[in-house]
């Protein structure tokens, strides 16, 4: 798996939720990300949900990601494989 996408997950396992800029801002990443938290949304080790309106963003919806238990073990094995 691409360091990216480890380090994304790295980062989901440590929060309960998080959005985009939050992400990118926390582990100073550039705006391509967004494909990367779609591509592992995309493979079940991230899930996302849909805010209500935000005034400060024009009434739109923040979407927010967390990990899934799938991400968790993809993570857990990672360890294991680094490990060795």
């Amino acid at each position: 798996m691409n360091p990216k996408a480890i380090k994304i997950l790295r980062y989901a396992a440590t929060v309960e939720e998080f959005y985009g800029l939050q992400l990118r801002e926390a582990l100073d990443m550039s705006p391509t990300v967004y494909p990367m938290l779609r591509e592992l949304e995309h493979l079940g080790l991230l899930r996302s949900s849909e805010t209500g309106p935000i005034p400060e963003r024009g009434n739109r919806p923040r979407v927010m990601y967390r990990i899934t238990r799938a991400g968790r073990a993809h993570l857990a094995d990672v360890a294991k494989w680094v490990e060795r």
